[in-house]
């Protein structure tokens, strides 16, 4: 392909994905479908020593009068992803001089093409007075975690008034990782997850 054909399409790439990311913005200043839908983050913090202990815990109380719709089950991405992800997450490691802010080198933080994939967002309808509890391991993101003083922030995304979008967002959460936590794979083709770290290997 010409070189200036390939210039012009990086840059009309890059005009779309800033469309995209003003619009989402925009959609997620809207407030909530149901006025009065608690949300409530949980996780462990602390010294985690295995993957049950990376378990987040989100519960909605739906304590209007309005039915609310609740997108389940919680899946992982990018902020603002237009597509099926409605979770996504902030990290810090702390470093000399304190937390700084954390990426993990196998997640891609960039959007990509994926409109072939997109599909709208499943939800279940949280009628007035009821709770829903879903759950998302932060070891499923990359299978692995690494030794290290960490703080996580999770966002979720709900429905609004006007049908777009709008993140609730946790506090931040302190916890350590006392040993490196990884998906070890067998010749055999088997998989099990190295809970205790193995320093001859």
């Amino acid at each position: 392909m010409p070189k200036h054909r390939c210039a012009a399409l990086r840059r009309l790439s890059t005009l779309l994905v800033s469309m995209l990311l003003l619009y989402y913005t925009g959609m997620a200043q809207s407030q909530p479908k149901a006025e009065n839908l608690q949300i409530n983050f949980q996780f462990f913090e602390g010294k985690i020593r295995d993957t049950s202990q990376l378990r987040l815990t989100i519960s909605f109380h739906n304590a209007g009068n309005d039915s609310a719709h609740i997108y389940t089950p919680l899946k992982f991405g990018i902020k603002y992803d237009p597509y099926d992800a409605n979770l996504y997450f902030e990290f810090q490691k702390q470093e000399a001089g304190g937390y700084k802010e954390y990426r993990d080198l196998n997640i891609c933080y960039l959007l990509y093409d994926s409109a072939a994939a997109s599909k709208p967002h499943n939800y279940l309808l949280l009628t007035p007075g009821n709770k829903l509890f879903l759950t998302y391991n932060l070891f499923d993101r990359t299978e692995s975690v690494y030794t290290g003083k960490y703080k996580m922030r999770a966002h979720v995304l709900i429905d609004s008034k006007d049908n777009t979008y709008l993140y609730i967002s946790s506090r931040w959460f302190e916890y350590e990782i006392i040993r490196d936590i990884y998906i070890v794979r067998n010749d055999d083709g088997s998989v099990r997850v190295n809970n205790i770290h193995d320093t001859d290997k």
